[in-house]
C-alpha cells in the first residue's frame, strides 16, 4: 500500500486477560476467504481465539 500512514492507536496485549473496558469479544459463525497475498490462509472469529 502506498501513501503516508501513521499509527492512530496501539494496544500491546501484554496481559493474560481481555480488557473489557477497551474491547469486546465478537463471535462469528462465518469464516472469511483466505488472503494468501497477506500470508493469511484461515480466518475465524471464535471465543477460543481470545484469551
Amino acid at each position: 500500500m502506498s501513501g503516508n500512514w501513521f499509527l492512530d492507536f496501539s494496544d500491546e496485549f501484554q496481559v493474560t486477560s481481555l480488557d473489557l473496558t477497551k474491547w469486546y469479544k465478537s463471535i462469528s459463525t462465518k469464516i472469511r476467504s483466505p488472503r494468501t497475498n497477506l500470508g493469511v490462509t484461515d480466518w475465524c472469529w471464535i471465543v477460543e481465539n481470545v484469551f
